[in-house]
């Protein structure tokens, strides 16, 4: 009868311990898709999208402190670093702060030596395809992706200069 009680407890240990590693993963791919959705919304959404997907980060952001040290780390990811790249991106008072204190105007050809990847010019920095014979990577805009993202979404009229929509 003891026996079969350590036999129980392991198996509910081991399928807990996957359970929560399920969870972590998880945890992973919302903080990578509120990182999506974050440049999606700087670049082709509004104040209010932006607001909107700000206030999902606080919430998921105060949920991922309550769990403390029971997320598990993960290489080359850092959620703290995350958290700060979504505030500088979407919280309405950093950005009008970074807006107030930055009006030094970008000079268009320091971005050859910004971008490391490409020295040739990068007409819209969303997606990267390698060029086969060459070291280097074109930059790709690709319309049809951002096209059919905005149609799926909820809005009636859809403007995005961009994706040459209106």
């Amino acid at each position: 009868m003891q026996e079969d009680v350590e036999v129980d407890t392991t198996a509910e240990v081991i399928e807990l311990t996957e359970a929560w590693s399920l969870c972590n993963e998880d945890i992973y791919r919302i903080a990578n898709q509120l990182l999506s959705l974050a440049f999606a919304a700087k670049y082709f959404g509004t104040d209010f999208n932006r607001a909107r997907i700000w206030d999902c980060c606080v919430a998921f952001y105060a949920e991922l402190r309550a769990l403390g040290e029971q997320v598990e780390p993960r290489a080359n990811f850092n959620y703290d670093c995350v958290h700060q790249i979504l505030k500088r991106t979407l919280d309405p008072e950093f950005v009008k702060q970074e807006n107030e204190d930055v009006l030094v105007e970008e000079d268009k050809t320091a971005v050859f030596s910004i971008c490391p990847i490409s020295r040739r010019p990068i007409s819209h920095p969303v997606s990267q395809r390698f060029s086969s014979g060459e070291d280097s990577c074109d930059h790709v805009f690709d319309h049809t992706s951002i096209e059919e993202l905005l149609r799926s979404s909820n809005f009636n009229v859809v403007n995005c200069p961009v994706a040459g929509m209106s």
